[in-house]
């Protein structure tokens, strides 16, 4: 058995410590009022609904709290999340639900329209707005236990996150709590995380750069997150500057349309440790503006299917070694194989 519930165990220790904001409706709670709300969600999802552990609950949502409380949820009662990429068409979204096999479908209202041309919806006999969360997370809550606690061993799976399909269909990446522990033991040691660091997620939560890269790892190590719906290049860089944010995610390209800006001269950085980039080889002239900000730039490289963060170039050979991807975090282990499964070099 292992330890899983995060959330529980920086609500016991650091209750009122700030823990998540959603920036578009300015709701915020610290750590022991969204692991009450987290608990009572728990206790509806397992006593009313009926959810059974390593049962399956599918997401069809842009990022907002009722998705983390959701996840976050489903690691207390043992049910395995399924985040849908809100940008398919109603064909594609049907091949992975066919895949995944949901026991309940949860959508935002936006999307009303769009599910209703899905075909495999009436295999699943629970279908429910995200929005029935909402009084979840604003309603005075005081439920201190999710009941009965549950304990999972390190093969029970938190999630099913879908590859993109470049080479053919879409993968279903079973994600299990030792993945996820050890990618949070694996950034947090290279990234030096600890419980003050704060960050902006904007990062779509139907791929692993939203749950995995900086979320899961902050929430391990007791860091603070501010949640949009999605990439504003000027309204990040002015939240950085206010809220202190000590550590930034993106794309060269993210990190390009903000260096462009006219604020950018401006603003104030000097609270952001590093700058983790990746998708893509940071030209060194975006190194390099990057750096007379005093940011730091770490790039490195990382799949879904390994949870994801596997390399890591430290800041000082950003230039030096321009395109590289690293070294292997501390608890990883590389090799190349040959497509027989052999190793090669021996």
């Amino acid at each position: 058995m292992m330890q899983t519930d995060w959330l529980a165990k920086w609500a016991y220790y650091t209750p009122n410590k700030f823990f998540l904001r959603e920036y578009n409706r300015n709701l915020e709670w610290t750590f022991l009022q969204f692991n009450q709300r987290t608990n009572a969600l728990a206790n509806y999802l397992t006593k009313e609904i009926g959810i059974k552990e390593g049962e399956k609950i599918a997401v069809f949502s842009k990022n907002r709290a009722e998705y983390v409380l959701l996840f976050l949820a489903c690691i207390k009662c043992g049910a395995i999340l399924v985040p849908l990429n809100f940008r398919l068409t109603p064909r594609e979204l049907d091949i992975l639900i066919k895949d995944a096999d949901p026991n309940i479908f949860y959508y935002e209202d936006e999307y009303s329209e769009k599910i209703k041309e899905l075909q495999t919806l009436k295999n699943i006999s629970v279908q429910k707005k995200i929005e029935t969360i909402t009084p979840f997370l604003t309603d005075e809550v005081n439920e201190k236990d999710f009941s009965p606690a549950r304990s999972f061993t390190n093969d029970n799976l938190v999630m099913i996150l879908y590859t993109a399909g470049t080479t053919g269909l879409p993968k279903g990446v079973m994600i299990n709590h030792q993945m996820l522990f050890w990618n949070a033991i694996n950034t947090g040691l290279r990234l030096d995380l600890n419980s003050q660091d704060h960050t902006q997620s904007y990062a779509p939560f139907f791929h692993t750069g939203g749950w995995n890269v900086l979320f899961t790892p902050f929430l391990l190590h007791g860091g603070s997150h501010t949640l949009l719906q999605n990439f504003d290049a000027e309204l990040i860089l002015k939240l950085m500057e206010k809220e202190r944010t000590t550590i930034l995610f993106g794309v060269p390209t993210m990190l390009q349309m903000m260096s462009d800006l006219e604020y950018f001269k401006r603003v104030d950085l000097s609270s952001v440790r590093y700058a983790i980039v990746g998708g893509a080889p940071m030209p060194i002239p975006l190194i390099n503006t990057w750096h007379e900000k005093g940011v730091y730039i770490r790039q490195g490289y990382g799949l879904t299917e390994v949870g994801p963060n596997c390399f890591s170039l430290h800041q000082d050979d950003a230039i030096r070694k321009k395109g590289s991807i690293g070294f292997p975090n501390f608890y990883v282990e590389p090799k190349i194989v040959a497509e027989s499964g052999s190793e090669c070099g021996n």
